[in-house]
């Protein structure tokens, strides 16, 4: 059942589903038998991942995949203003994943301050990692389309 839910006043309607399908429906992620079936939960602890995608579908991939793996996704932005406003009320973030152009709006104040923060980012694009600015040079970037297993990585590390 989808319903159509605006995510604020500055974000675009979105299509999303009434309720999550539970592992039996069809609308499972189509990646579950890669990561969930296989049983791998490779953290050694929870981590606090915010995922800031403005494609809907990315998005909700990107996090089943992320939640297979052990992660607690903290919050899905999809704009922007979302990003600010889910950054400005101090929940535990330990980790962000990234899309860099946000309906034609950078994403790097929103990085720069989760860095500040302490929090680990990673960017996500549609573009050329190259193109990113110096200060973000150690940050991983992983171009679209997106190679889950390659993200899921960052996970693991410290």
């Amino acid at each position: 059942m989808l319903e159509t839910v605006t995510l604020s006043s500055s974000a675009r309607a979105l299509p999303m589903l009434a309720a999550w399908p539970d592992r039996e429906s069809a609308m499972w992620p189509r990646f579950h038998s890669t990561y969930a079936a296989s049983g791998r939960r490779g953290l050694r602890k929870e981590l606090n991942v915010l995922v800031v995608e403005d494609d809907y579908i990315i998005m909700m991939d990107l996090c089943a995949a992320l939640r297979a793996e052990g992660a607690r996704i903290v919050g899905q932005c999809g704009s922007l203003a979302d990003s600010w406003d889910f950054v400005g009320s101090g929940g535990t973030i330990d980790l962000a994943v990234l899309d860099i152009n946000l309906r034609g709006e950078k994403v790097y104040p929103v990085a720069d301050a989760l860095l500040r923060r302490g929090a680990r980012i990673a960017f996500v694009t549609g573009y050329d990692c190259s193109a990113l600015p110096s200060r973000f040079a150690d940050v991983p970037c992983f171009e679209k389309p997106l190679a889950f297993t390659s993200v899921i990585k960052i996970l693991k590390t410290d």
